[in-house]
């Protein structure tokens, strides 16, 4: 009887390509963000430049709003970056 054997390689966390990068200032390419939280809500954030995280997650947007969003309530955030022929 053959047993085939299986070659596991190590790889990078992930292969998707980072279209939003890091600032030398520490800040992002200012894009979108969309909560959704586990209630089935969505927020829908304009122009976020800075994130960081601890117990909240915190998002400023380029015109200084600073959103404080409970991570325990987030299902998910998507990330969206406008483009010039981009309908949203």
């Amino acid at each position: 009887m053959k047993t085939s054997r299986i070659k596991i390689t190590k790889t990078s966390k992930s292969e998707l390509p980072k279209i939003i990068k890091r600032q030398p200032d520490g800040s992002y390419d200012v894009h979108d963000q969309i909560i959704c939280f586990i209630d089935g809500h969505k927020k829908y954030i304009k122009g976020v430049k800075f994130i960081w995280e601890n117990e909240f997650v915190h998002l400023i947007t380029v015109n200084g709003n600073e959103f404080m969003i409970n991570k325990a309530n987030v299902l998910f955030i998507q990330r969206h970056l406008d483009f010039k022929n981009d309908p949203l």
